[in-house]
């Protein structure tokens, strides 16, 4: 970890990988029960209300008041926001919809809802180039759902999507060797990477203004500000 960041912005990147390694954990247990006939993986939720019908449920978990539901859906974001706001119509808006960055966001939206003492959460993820938008829905207690609504902080964030450039331009290189029949060592340009990239290589902007270099085939590739992903992942 990266000794010359403020010790809250340290503490605070611990805290939000700590909680999203807890919550990988419930997710992965409830999924081998599914597996093994002992969960239900149904498109119910509490209080009769139900996930966006055109996907499926990938992972649920219950733990005291929470249940928390992922799922992969089809659907334009708009259509999406517009289902989920009809079906929680019945309840008090708390947070708008907005982008910004908590503990259980990637990119996309979120919106809570609340109605007594418990409320939802509903998390639309941008869509992965291999499928559709990922959705999180969560029922808590409004004071334990302040976990998942904590502020990632901006340093935080710039590494993850830093990060996420990299494993773009990895991705694309690992296509580039199959593609192009590059060897160990060959020099990638960026006219090969950048029809491999979704939106092109120019597309991957590092938040904190680094440059990318690619790297040799073998080699890993490098942000100028935040370094390797192996070096990211140790901060």
């Amino acid at each position: 970890m990266d000794r010359s960041e403020p010790a809250a912005v340290r503490a605070a990147a611990r805290t939000t990988q700590q909680l999203l390694d807890k919550l990988k954990a419930q997710s992965e247990a409830t999924m081998a029960g599914s597996k093994a006939g002992q969960s239900s993986s149904t498109q119910e939720l509490p209080y009769g209300k139900k996930v966006w019908p055109k996907g499926a449920v990938q992972s649920r978990s219950s733990v005291a008041e929470r249940t928390l539901v992922q799922s992969q859906g089809d659907g334009e974001r708009p259509q999406i926001k517009s289902w989920y706001d009809t079906q929680f119509a019945d309840w008090k808006v708390c947070k708008d919809w907005n982008p910004r960055v908590i503990t259980v966001m990637r990119n996309g939206e979120w919106k809570v809802w609340s109605k007594q003492n418990t409320c939802c959460l509903v998390v639309l993820h941008g869509k992965e180039r291999s499928g559709g938008m990922t959705l999180v829905q969560v029922f808590d207690l409004e004071e334990e759902l302040q976990e998942l609504l904590a502020e990632v902080p901006e340093e935080v964030v710039h590494r993850q999507r830093c990060n996420g450039n990299l494993q773009a331009i990895e991705s694309a290189k690992g296509e580039a060797a199959r593609k192009f029949r590059l060897a160990a060592g060959s020099v990638v340009e960026t006219g090969q990477l950048s029809t491999l990239v979704p939106g092109g290589y120019e597309s991957l902007v590092c938040p904190d203004a680094g440059t990318y270099t690619i790297g040799a085939m073998g080699k890993p590739s490098r942000c100028s500000v935040h370094g390797t992903q192996m070096a990211i992942g140790r901060r």
